[in-house]
């Protein structure tokens, strides 16, 4: 179906006042056909956008320009606008000539041209009675509206919703051994997301997409350049003209990290063109998910193959790897012809095996509603809406009334706008019932299974899936030799230890982007910065000459930008203690030209400890500091001997070097890698918001002074009980919400993780948000997160009408724009499940519990605004902690004092054994005060704290009583209410003061 970009654009173009119509270059020779469309029939497209988000009050039209005001879509938070004074500007002629490409533009730069005038001007709301909506998302929806409503020149149709969405998810991300396994996880259910959205918006338009939005979201932006490479220059920066700020000329510079992180959901709603494009749609996106995820898998399996061949053929590559491992095979000479085999491309029959695990790793649900009844017009009179309104509450399945009686009396016309949120939750009921259908099932799996998942069989050259029964397969040593192999193969050095054995899916997720074709799909190209060579590494001690191929290896946490375990754990401690690890790298690297390695492994060790963090706070200050390149890596000897590809007999000389090293650099038996921290964060109730059963009524957001007097007059019996009417979610409110929940994913999330605090972003969309972080940021991360969700105080922004105001210096310092940041507003909620986990736990051990933590307990505190707090020690042992988000800042702020306080972890702990066994939850009593106070000036530990800090603590105590006694009011076996709860809350907080003195206690005694 060829959607009509003339009338979208036409009708993106309505209330605009900078832009007209006439300027076009491809609507001059269709204005008068336009106009009359837009008179007849497409004005059908702006009232179905306004109702619930307008109203149908008009306006006084001498209302004063100089203050307008605007209140928040969900909050109703007010603020006030100066004049906006747009300055007019025209479309780029070459632009202008072509329809399609003309609405791109429009869509992608004309909001963008507003907010470079005026930094408020994305707040100026579409209506003034009811300012609650911006007008670049108000117009956004109607365009979507008329591509689903008129698609073409000669039809109308019914627009229909599609919901498509995919599985699994935890399980996908989950499978991981390393930090890269958990980064490629979370990145490929981003990226797929993204393709799926992207076939959508190149065949209706990218407005049609209306979950998320692709507004602003830099791998949609790296497709248009593809699609339009003419409008790279609209990304330059006002101040240098000659630079450009595209999203992949500023991931190839290392300014950015956005592409390579995760942000879109496995989960797309769109409005399109009738019943039978909205379900050919369905279709084809399952189609394109799994021709999109095989054809990445076949690459990988073909890069595989090829590099394994080569290494086959070369008889002083099989030499080199039998005095290696000749040692781990009995037979030999039976071992060797086996690898000899493989040089050879008759003998791999592995393709069935890697086309049967890949044709089964997704399982696609989609279902499609239709927005009202189809057998009923879109709008209707009042006076014959009886059996439309019926028809259209059937339909929906609401168990609201709608229209309520204020509404009925206020509305003299109806149409399906009003049940927008309603058809938005059908849509969720209707998935829920395909998804309780599923077939979906793992295959047979021949052979060993995955040693990282324990699913699917373990890939290997002569694994012919056809030949083999389940429980049959390779024989132990061919598997381990495979295996052995793909570990020494110089393309994949780092990515292999020649232990693990993957299956297709693991595989194809590890290697997805630089192998599987996914950074060069976004533009980016690899082949630059694909390798580090060895020789060019500071201090080299010898003169050996080595082949190209012996002195570069695939560095992927280089080219992906991301960090590895090491590095996230020792980024804080490096960003304030430069010169102290500078220090232990030279003492490290002393001891390491004294051993026993080879050239060729002091070599690997240089190239893999002197690069970056990969942690831009951290990466910076070193960097600042005469140039100090160190990555993480080089606390752990775990990670080096497996990146030096060291065998069983040099590992423990290398475990010696480095726990030698930490001792004499002041750290003892620790180091600053030995814990990290990993937080998932999830708003509260946000199918409430979608639904509309979290708004408020009218009142709240209406400005009543200005309604049209005359109007005012004619409505003013019905006006009062329609202000008490519960607003309802149309479609231009949730545009405008998903446009929101934009700016805190992709812009507010990643300032605060990557430029406050010393984290990476694992993935943000939406109002999910999962990071990892040192341990001395998390209580600062968890109070700026919840800040930034809720548009609280924060000392960087001026919190306004639910809206964040960079301070100027905020932006000076930042990558952030001077322009306000749109929040979820006051009362917004959101859960977070946080793990701080020693180095030697499994990563699926602590991604499983970190989804525990969220879902099954911090979402089950009363009123939800829960946090689960868990460390999980290296003896496997777990300590869990839960607290209610309103007692967040307090903590945070008691915490920012005494963190290196020695004599408050002891206090601590004491209190958290003695306060559950002498105190109960009272109203007013305050007995955990009176307890507290006790145990404090008894052991004269008040003397040791800092002024206020024993105030703080046991204001502290009465807030958390004061919630407890409430929460438990009604439910006494509600979650984190018993004084056992604070205690644990108590030693949680000890452990964290005990890590900050640990670490305060390194540099003293380094020193």
């Amino acid at each position: 179906m060829k959607i009509n970009y003339h009338r979208k654009i036409y009708a993106l173009l309505q209330s605009t006042t900078t832009l007209s119509a006439q300027e076009i270059e491809c609507l001059k020779d269709k204005l008068e056909y336009l106009e009359q469309w837009w008179e007849n029939q497409g004005q059908k497209c702006a009232e179905l956008a306004q109702t619930s988000d307008r109203v149908t009050l008009k306006s006084k039209s001498d209302l004063d320009l100089s203050n307008i005001e605007v209140c928040h879509l969900i909050s109703g938070q007010k603020q006030e606008l100066t004049k906006i004074d747009y300055q007019h500007f025209q479309l780029p002629q070459e632009i202008g000539q072509d329809a399609e490409k003309t609405f791109w533009w429009l869509w992608r730069f004309y909001p963008e041209k507003l907010r470079k005038q005026q930094k408020n001007a994305l707040l100026l709301p579409a209506d003034r009675v009811l300012p609650d909506c911006p007008r670049h998302s108000y117009n956004s929806t109607v365009s979507a509206l008329t591509g689903a409503i008129f698609p073409n020149k000669n039809t109308e149709t019914h627009p229909h919703l599609l919901l498509f969405t995919f599985s699994p998810v935890q399980e996908f991300i989950k499978a991981s051994r390393k930090f890269l396994d958990f980064w490629a996880g979370s990145y490929l259910l981003h990226y797929l997301g993204a393709k799926m959205c992207w076939y959508i918006a190149c065949k209706y338009g990218p407005d049609a997409v209306i979950t998320p939005s692709l507004w602003g979201q830099e791998i949609i932006d790296a497709w248009i350049l593809q699609k339009y490479p003419e409008f790279k220059k609209e990304f330059k920066e006002p101040s240098n003209n000659n630079k450009y700020n595209d999203p992949v000329s500023k991931f190839n510079k290392g300014e950015s990290v956005s592409l390579s992180t995760a942000g879109f959901p496995n989960l797309v709603t769109a409005i399109l063109p009738g019943k039978n494009a909205a379900k050919a749609m369905g279709k084809k996106l399952v189609e394109k998910l799994k021709e999109d995820w095989i054809d990445i898998g076949i690459k990988v399996r073909e890069v595989i193959k090829k590099e394994v061949m080569a290494f086959a053929s070369q008889p002083k590559k099989r030499e080199n790897f039998w005095k290696d491992n000749a040692k781990d095979f009995i037979d030999l000479e039976k071992y060797k012809r086996e690898l000899e085999k493989w040089q050879h491309g008759g003998n791999w029959e592995w393709n069935k095996l890697w086309e049967a695990q890949l044709d089964n790793t997704w399982e696609s649900y989609w279902t499609v509603v239709p927005l009202g009844d189809p057998e009923k017009p879109l709008e209707i009179n009042k006076d014959n809406a009886e059996t439309w309104l019926k028809a259209q509450t059937k339909l929906s399945q609401t168990r609201q009334e709608i229209p309520t009686q204020a509404e009925q009396q206020f509305y003299e016309q109806f149409n399906v706008g009003t049940w927008w949120g309603s058809f938005q939750g059908r849509l969720g009921q209707s998935i829920q019932a395909v998804k309780n259908t599923r077939t979906w099932q793992i295959p047979v799996a021949p052979g060993e299974r995955s040693t990282l998942s324990g699913q699917y069989s373990a890939v290997h050259p002569g694994l012919n899936y056809n030949k083999f029964r389940e429980g049959a397969g390779m024989s132990a040593g061919n598997m381990r030799l495979f295996w052995q192999v793909m570990a020494k193969v110089e393309a994949f050095q780092g990515l292999f230890n020649g232990s693990e054995k993957l299956n297709a899916l693991e595989l194809t997720k590890r290697m997805a982007w630089v192998y599987g074709g996914v950074a060069e799909s976004l533009g980016v190209s690899i082949e630059q910065e694909k390798y580090i060579a060895y020789n060019t590494q500071p201090d080299t001690d010898d003169n050996e000459e080595q082949s190209n191929s012996e002195n570069q290896q695939l560095d992927y946490e280089k080219f992906i930008r991301f960090p590895n375990l090491t590095s996230i754990a020792a980024a804080k401690f490096a960003y304030e203690h430069p010169q102290k690890v500078a220090e232990y790298w030279g003492c490290l690297n002393a001891k390491l030209k004294q051993s026993n390695f080879t050239s060729r492994q002091k070599r690997i060790f240089r190239a893999k400890t002197r690069r970056s963090f990969q942690v831009r706070k951290t990466d910076k200050v070193l960097g600042s500091n005469g140039n100090i390149n160190c990555n993480g890596v080089m606390f752990s000897s775990k990670w080096l001997a497996e990146d030096m590809s060291l065998e069983r007999d040099q590992i423990s000389e290398l475990r010696n070097i480095v726990d030698k090293t930490h001792k004499e650099c002041g750290f003892g038996d620790s180091s600053p890698s030995d814990w990290w921290a990993i937080v998932l964060g999830d708003g509260d109730n946000m199918g409430k918001y979608v639904n509309g059963s979290r708004l408020k009524p009218y009142k709240d957001y209406i400005n009543q002074d200005a309604i049209e007097e005359k109007q005012r007059q004619q409505i003013e019996a019905v006006l009062p009980e329609f202000m008490e009417t519960r607003k309802r979610m149309g479609p231009a409110t949730h545009v405008g919400l998903n446009r929101a929940l934009l700016d805190f994913s992709n812009r507010l999330v990643p300032y605060l993780t990557e430029e406050r605090c010393c984290g990476r972003v694992v993935y943000s969309g939406g109002d999910d948000v999962m990071a990892v972080l040192p341990v001395e940021d998390l209580p600062e991360y968890l109070r700026s997160l919840h800040a930034a969700w809720q548009g609280g105080e924060d000392s960087e922004f001026e919190s306004e009408g639910g809206y964040w105001f960079p301070k100027d210096e905020t932006v000076k310092n930042s990558s952030l724009d001077k322009r306000p940041y749109f929040t979820m507003g006051a009362g917004a909620t959101m859960s977070m499940g946080i793990v701080i986990a020693h180095k030697s736990v499994p990563l699926p051990t602590v991604l499983e519990s970190l989804w525990t933590a969220e879902k099954d307990r911090a979402k089950k505190i009363p009123g939800k605004d829960g946090l689960c707090f868990r460390v999980i020690y290296g003896s496997g042992n777990t300590l869990e902690a839960l607290m209610k988000g309103t007692l967040l800042s307090q903590w945070h702020e008691l915490l920012k004092v005494e963190k290196y306080n020695e004599a408050f972890s002891p206090l601590l702990y004491r209190l958290a054994e003695e306060l559950p066994q002498r105190c109960l939850v009272t109203e007013n009593l305050r007995l955990f005060r009176e307890a507290a106070s006790v145990i404090i000036n008894r052991r004269e530990d008040s003397k040791k704290l800092d002024a206020g800090s024993e105030k703080k603590l046991l204001a502290w105590l009465d807030n958390w009583e004061e919630w407890a006694f409430s929460a438990s009011e009604h439910d006494e076996s509600a979650l984190g209410t018993k004084p056992e709860d604070l205690g644990r809350l108590l030693k949680f907080t000890g452990y964290w003061i005990d890590r900050m003195c640990e670490r305060e206690k390194w540099v003293k005694e380094g020193n």
